[in-house]
């Protein structure tokens, strides 16, 4: 296409195009090779940051790289935070997986100045409310009744849940009563959702609603949780995600053993068993505190 179908940037950083150089690079490939309908001209200025593409010409690009938005995105973000912090998802995923509240701290700091200098930004107090979270996990930290409020109002207001949603949910899940629970899982997994196709989609909603079952057994809402239960197990979890298969037959286990079924403590134990192989510590303790709980001898 013609250079007049470019957009100009304005002086804006050139991180887009920036990041796409960076990939067709990688990729061992020449501008002549990808420009498709672009001339090797008005790529050379998307990358060099004096023009930036229509959409549907930027998705044929990243096709001709062999690179998918999420890909695209995940590079995006990293060099993006070099000159503004906007996404914490990975740094705060890290964080909690390290344990490390320091950290967490430090990017809910991160996020309140950014809070403070956008007050009209959404996404920055959705943010504030996730790290909060996430740091509840590992430690005891106080989250305001009006910001779990304002969490609630947003996903209840969701029309079309996506793949940042559907993680803030699950990682906020502990932050709700049971009856909350129930009602936005159902929304999430209603099969209007046309999003929830993406396979990796799918799999953040996996793991979501396998948070959601863990906190409704914690609260004891046990008759809650079958439907989830039953829409996991229908949707078939793939062999890849063994973890959350594990987690999925413990969890029906527990259910059936606080239904009378003894029997299912066998299976609740060799999925411990199953975790201390794979190095599930953090979880293996859980599973363990829910044994002392339900008094079931080793």
């Amino acid at each position: 296409m013609a250079e007049k179908n470019l957009n100009t940037l304005n002086n804006t950083p050139n991180i887009l195009g920036l990041t796409f150089k960076q990939l067709r690079l990688a990729k061992g490939l020449t501008q002549k090779e990808v420009a498709g309908e672009l001339s090797t001209t008005s790529l050379s200025h998307f990358e060099n940051g004096k023009c930036i593409p229509h959409v549907d010409h930027f998705l044929k690009l990243l096709r001709n790289i062999n690179v998918n938005t999420y890909e695209f995105q995940f590079l995006y973000n990293l060099n993006q935070r070099h000159s503004d912090v906007t996404v914490f998802d990975s740094r705060v995923s890290m964080a909690y997986y390290k344990r490390d509240v320091i950290q967490l701290k430090a990017i809910l700091d991160e996020i309140i100045n950014l809070e403070q200098d956008n007050p009209n930004i959404r996404h920055y107090k959705l943010e504030k409310v996730r790290v909060k979270a996430v740091i509840s996990l590992l430690e005891p930290f106080e989250i305001k009744t009006k910001e779990i409020n304002f969490l609630k109002t947003y996903l209840s207001e969701i029309k079309e849940w996506g793949q940042y949603d559907i993680k803030l949910f699950g990682q906020c899940s502990h932050l709700f009563d049971g009856y909350t629970l129930w009602d936005l899982t159902n929304n999430m997994i209603s099969p209007t959702q046309k999003i929830l196709k993406l396979q990796c989609t799918r799999h953040a909603l996996i793991d979501a609603v396998l948070n959601v079952i863990s906190q409704l057994i914690h609260l004891k809402f046990y008759s809650l949780t079958t439907d989830f239960i039953t829409f996991l197990e229908n949707i078939n979890i793939d062999d890849r995600f063994l973890y959350e298969k594990i987690t999925l037959v413990y969890d029906k286990a527990i259910l059936q053993y606080v239904a009378g079924d003894v029997e299912a403590a066998k299976i609740i134990k060799k999925c411990k068993e199953d975790l201390v192989f794979y190095n599930c510590y953090d979880t293996v303790n859980l599973i363990q505190r829910d044994l002392d709980n339900l008094e079931i001898n080793e």
